[in-house]
């Protein structure tokens, strides 16, 4: 008797056929849980690659952002620096002109109190004092010699 005609070959190979069966359901699944799980794999890859990107493109944008407000800060700092520079030339330009007519008006000054000293200018009180002693001299000179003219 042929074992696949039997009632026992028959459901041994219903059991064969089943088993069968129950491996490609069984193998099918978990081959399409692997592409679930690599298709999430790869999803997340894809996420986290695309994520990088936007990251680097960020800090290229900062790094662009930040090279921008330096550059501002390096101008503002450059006005500041010609103000300032204009602002201490003038105050120079104003102290050596102080300076100047200060030296200016000591010489002036100076040369004047040379001069005074070369041709001296008496004052009143010297003056009265000088005509006096001149006067005091010469009636005392008359009243010595005896002589009532003035003329000694």
């Amino acid at each position: 008797m042929d074992s696949t005609n039997s009632p026992q070959g028959l459901q041994t190979g219903r059991i064969d056929r089943l088993m069968q069966v129950s491996f490609l359901s069984w193998y099918n699944m978990a081959k399409e849980l692997a592409n679930i799980e690599n298709m999430a794999t790869e999803q997340a890859m894809a996420t986290a690659l695309e994520a990088e990107r936007e990251s680097l493109q960020s800090i290229v944008e900062c790094e662009a952002e930040a090279e921008q407000i330096l550059e501002q800060a390096r101008q503002a700092a450059h006005h500041i620096s010609e103000r300032t520079n204009d602002r201490i030339t003038r105050i120079h330009q104003s102290c050596n002109r102080i300076a100047t007519d200060e030296v200016n008006r000591l010489q002036r000054s100076s040369e004047h109190k040379i001069n005074d000293a070369k041709n001296p200018q008496p004052d009143k009180k010297s003056v009265n004092h000088a005509v006096t002693l001149l006067v005091e001299s010469l009636t005392m000179a008359d009243e010595v010699t005896d002589n009532t003219d003035g003329l000694s």
